[in-house]
């Protein structure tokens, strides 16, 4: 499914570069923007509450379309941590879970949700080549050959097609996300998990250490971690 601020679904406040953060407005000056400007929209886009909501609405549409009361789930990255948080709070619907390197686990963070929502800020963060692609897989694969020549380029284009604005900010383009404020997702929601789980790592993602903190949390009795063999956090286009 595509969330709030990815792809096909809504971008509030996505579209005007002002947006981002002054760390991120620097990847597009001077191409898209002249010089730093004060975000329009002074707060971070969305939260564990509204992409809990969104997860719920398809997982409820899908139980009603297929005529069954549970779904099995798989959430990569930043998927763990919405499904992660969705399925502590409606396991109910759920029959299966599998996890692909989730991000942003840790038992330390907090379980209640701000004070102040929407948290202060700016809606848009970017994400350029070099710190997508060179930075974040390239720079992180140790394993001759387990990439296919041309394949990082062929992803990348890909993303254009999928964030046709995005790709014409910068010099080089970008993919744009929605910044976040999270809570949950801790040693607490995992423990509430009961559903057979299955989490997944590549061998080379810095995320095997909090997943492996996870899969020791989860409260289910039916739960497997996989380590997979030179892969890095893209194992999926490996």
């Amino acid at each position: 499914m595509d969330m709030t601020g990815y792809s096909r679904s809504s971008r509030p406040m996505m579209d005007n570069p002002c947006n981002m953060p002054p760390a991120f407005q620097k990847l597009v000056i001077p191409n898209t923007l002249k010089e730093p400007c004060e975000p329009a929209y002074k707060f971070e886009l969305v939260n564990s509450d509204s992409e809990t909501d969104d997860i719920h609405a398809v997982v409820d549409y899908i139980r009603k379309l297929r005529k069954v009361d549970k779904i099995n789930l798989i959430g990569w990255s930043g998927g763990g941590i919405r499904l992660g948080t969705f399925v502590s709070r409606h396991q109910e619907k759920v029959e299966r879970f599998v996890i692909l390197a989730s991000s942003n686990y840790s038992r330390k963070n907090p379980d209640e949700r701000p004070t102040d929502l929407p948290s202060a800020g700016a809606p848009v963060t970017l994400q350029d080549y070099e710190t997508g692609i060179q930075k974040r897989w390239l720079g992180t694969s140790k394993c001759a050959e387990s990439i296919e020549p041309g394949v990082p380029e062929y992803i990348w284009a890909l993303n254009g097609q999928y964030d046709p604005l995005g790709a014409t900010w910068g010099s080089g383009g970008g993919l744009r996300a929605p910044t976040r404020t999270y809570w949950g997702w801790n040693a607490n929601a995992a423990k509430k998990i009961t559903v057979p789980t299955l989490v997944m790592v590549g061998e080379q993602d810095d995320l095997m250490k909090s997943n492996l903190e996870l899969i020791d949390d989860l409260g289910a009795q039916k739960k497997v971690f996989m380590s997979i063999a030179c892969a890095t956090h893209f194992v999926v286009w490996e």
